[in-house]
């Protein structure tokens, strides 16, 4: 197999984080800093499941035990199906855009101009 310049294989980490607490520590921080929760997936008896429990709850994601192929896309739509969520409503968007700067929607969008509401196309 070719070797990446530093010595390591292609495709493989150059470094790895092997204790429990410090991935936990790094998927906490992740929630913090940028705002991304980890969800975890233990697949068949073989996972470390203290370590994806701590992970997830570090993180505010969810921990999922999959016993069975089968179950991986309805588990997966249950994760992914809260990115879909509504998370606001009625929200309201005001440009104020430079002179000769024109803004057009992508789609049919009701708007508000004034007191008077409008369909922008």
């Amino acid at each position: 197999m070719p070797r990446a310049r530093d010595g390591g294989r292609p495709g493989r980490p150059r470094h790895s984080i092997c204790d429990a607490a410090e991935l936990a520590a790094l998927a906490g921080a992740a929630r913090r800093d940028r705002r991304i929760a980890t969800g975890t997936f233990g697949v068949g008896e073989d996972f470390d499941e203290r370590l994806l429990h701590a992970m997830a709850d570090a993180s505010g994601g969810h921990f999922y035990f999959i016993g069975q192929p089968a179950q991986i896309p309805d588990l997966l739509t249950s994760e992914l199906g809260e990115l879909l969520q509504v998370v606001a409503r009625d929200a309201c968007l005001t440009l104020h855009l430079p002179a000769g700067v024109e803004a057009a929607p992508l789609n049919a969008l009701e708007t508000a101009h004034g007191t008077t509401s409008e369909v922008l196309t």
